[in-house]
């Protein structure tokens, strides 16, 4: 009796044992090709990031070069430049292997560029080419300094590391910044630039020369 329990007691512990076995194996193998898929999906995201980086890293010199271009114009006496580049294709990838914040910014990019050409356009139509050298420079601003920033973006989240200039005078991403800075002022300055700073001097100065008046002048 005490045999034949140990032997079915025996039997029930080798079957138990097989089966948990089984299901550690199964579930040690789900396990790794899970953490091996999700790093092939970010090596091949990080090689779409890698050539969007590039991408976005020219059209943000080429707007900046445009808008140099067109100031150099207008100071020669010329209208400027009123052309806006169109941004290159995309190179080949499904936008799900890039952050979902990064793949919206990449489509915001190209909305905000297809807007800024037909901004440009109508304001040469109704207007005249002036005005639409003035409008032209501030979506070249606009638009390459938002391609900068999604390009950093992208260099921060897969740490690609920062922009490495070939000579220590290329200063395009500070000349952008500034230039976007100039055109898309923050609230702060919107109240600076529209309080009536001319009509306070004047009266500044009036009150200066009337003070001036009232001392007394040496024999």
């Amino acid at each position: 009796m005490e045999a034949a329990l140990d032997l079915s007691t025996i039997i029930k512990l080798a079957l138990t044992t097989g089966l948990c076995t089984a299901i550690f194996n199964q579930g040690f193998a789900w396990l790794r090709e899970t953490i091996q898929r999700r790093e092939k999906h970010r090596l091949r995201g990080k090689a779409l990031a890698l050539e969007l980086v590039g991408m976005l890293t020219a059209y943000a010199q080429k707007c900046n070069s445009l808008i140099n271009t067109s100031e150099y114009k207008q100071r020669e006496g010329g209208l400027g430049r009123y052309d806006f580049p169109d941004l290159p294709p995309l190179p080949p990838g499904p936008s799900e292997l890039l952050p979902s914040s990064v793949a919206a910014g990449l489509q915001d990019l190209r909305n905000e560029a297809k807007e800024a050409k037909r901004d440009i356009a109508g304001t040469l139509e109704v207007v005249g080419p002036p005005e639409a050298v003035q409008v032209a420079n501030y979506h070249c601003a606009g638009v390459g300094y938002a391609a900068l920033k999604l390009a950093n973006r992208m260099r921060r989240h897969y740490r690609l590391g920062s922009y490495q200039a070939a000579a220590a005078s290329s200063t395009f991403a500070s000349e952008l910044r500034e230039y976007y800075r100039a055109g898309h002022r923050g609230p702060v300055r919107r109240l600076w630039n529209g309080l009536p700073i001319y009509k306070i001097r004047r009266r500044g100065s009036r009150l200066w020369r009337w003070l001036i008046n009232l001392l007394p002048t040496r024999p």
